[in-house]
Parts: C-alpha cells; sequence; structure tokens
C-alpha cells in the first residue's frame, strides 16, 4: 500500500476515535473521492459497492447454513417454518443470478476492493489490539 493510502486508513481511525464530524465528513469525502477516482463513474462504483454488498450477504446466507448444520441457536425456541430451511439457499441463488451481470472489469474492481479491505484490516489489527488492551486496563 501506498504511504497516501495508509495515511487515509489513519485518517479514518482518527476520526472515528475523535468523534469529530468535520473531520469525519472531509475523511469520507476523500475516501469517496479515492474510490471515484479509481472507478472511473459513479455508475461503476455503484455497480462495484453493489456487488461487493452481494458477496458479504451470501456469505453471511452460507453462515446461517453452517450454524444450523451445527444446531447452534438462541436460549429460545427457534421460530422454523417449511420456507425458512430452503430460504438460505434461495437467497444465494439469487445473489449469484445477480451477481452474473458484472462484466469482467467489475469483477476484477470487486476483487481488488476485497484484497484493499482485507489488506486494511490487517494494518489495523494492531492499533485494535492496542484499543482493546487499553479498554481492559
Amino acid at each position: 500500500m501506498s504511504k497516501a493510502d495508509l495515511s487515509i486508513i489513519d485518517e479514518v481511525e482518527s476520526a472515528i476515535r475523535m468523534g469529530s464530524p468535520e473531520k469525519g465528513l472531509e475523511t469520507a469525502r476523500r475516501v469517496t473521492d479515492l474510490f471515484l477516482s479509481s472507478a472511473g463513474s459513479f455508475e461503476k462504483l455503484a455497480m462495484i459497492a453493489n456487488g461487493s454488498v452481494l458477496i458479504v450477504y451470501a456469505i453471511c446466507c452460507l453462515g446461517v447454513l453452517m450454524l444450523r448444520r451445527r444446531g447452534v441457536q438462541e436460549s429460545d425456541v427457534p421460530f422454523t417454518s417449511s420456507i425458512t430451511r430452503f430460504a438460505p439457499f434461495a437467497a444465494v441463488a439469487v445473489i449469484v443470478w445477480l451477481l452474473t451481470g458484472l462484466s469482467a472489469d467489475e469483477w476484477k474492481s470487486v476483487g481488488l476492493l476485497i484484497v484493499l479491505l482485507v489488506a486494511a484490516y490487517a494494518i489495523s489489527s494492531p492499533s485494535r489490539r492496542a484499543a482493546r488492551v487499553e479498554e481492559a486496563a
């Protein structure tokens, strides 16, 4: 990652920690400008964002299936019906169908976004760990 990308990540973390609305808005504007400049147009950025959200939702649906298989539930009796058993499968099928509408270029952009977000998460790991230690103390 470049030094400019790291400074934006630092600014986002600082704006969240400090709670300054002005700094938060300015940082959000800079991040939006960064994504718009890399995407090329707002329409393409919207497609990338929608694709990313759909992928996250598909992961959540698959997580529901895993939790059901393991028998994880709250202490109360869960709501069940004949339809709820198939809802995650239907949701994943619809998501896959919607994702087929993305072009190869948009898939590359979604993949790049995922890589950047994972890298940002990994870079911010030490500061999050330090914040947890400070809260515990």
